[in-house]
């Protein structure tokens, strides 16, 4: 549905075992899916498999870490380790720091790029005009777990 670029390249996902596992079923990490996804998917919801103490994706092979939806995931799951955060009466692009990655890269020059190119696409329609109509796609995410890089405007 919405192409972006990878900053996080695949190999280095597969190794990490980081994302798409969750402490509870009704963790505010859970993807949220936009309108257009929902009806896309035909579900409302991403479903958690329960699995020794904790949730994983209903997408997410446990076996060889692959997504069974990789091609259609959602744009959530295409923006991580980037996150929409609601927080401080704005919406915020922000970034997870439990991914090792993000957190390597934090003061790189890809990192600063890949940022620059994530803001102008997700302020610029259609992404913007899809974000409007979705505003509780953006969730409140724990202050000291993410570092919110820039307030979009898209209101």
């Amino acid at each position: 549905m919405f192409e972006l670029k990878q900053f996080v390249k695949s190999d280095v996902c597969l190794k990490c075992q980081g994302c798409c596992r969750y402490a509870s079923e009704d963790s505010n990490w859970t993807v949220v899916l936009l309108a257009e996804e929902k009806q896309a998917m035909g579900i409302e919801k991403i479903n958690l498999v329960p699995y020794e103490g904790t949730f994983f994706c209903s997408f997410l092979n446990l076996k060889d870490n692959h997504c069974i939806a990789y091609a259609n995931r959602p744009l959530e799951c295409k923006l991580y380790p980037f996150l929409f955060n609601r927080t401080h009466g704005g919406l915020y692009l922000a970034v997870d720091l439990k991914c090792p990655f993000a957190r390597e890269q934090l003061k790189s020059v890809q990192f600063r790029e890949y940022c620059a190119y994530l803001i102008s696409v997700l302020e610029k329609s259609p992404f913007a005009e899809v974000l409007k109509t979705n505003l509780d796609s953006f969730q409140y995410y724990p202050e000291k777990e993410i570092f919110n890089l820039v307030n979009l405007k898209i209101q």
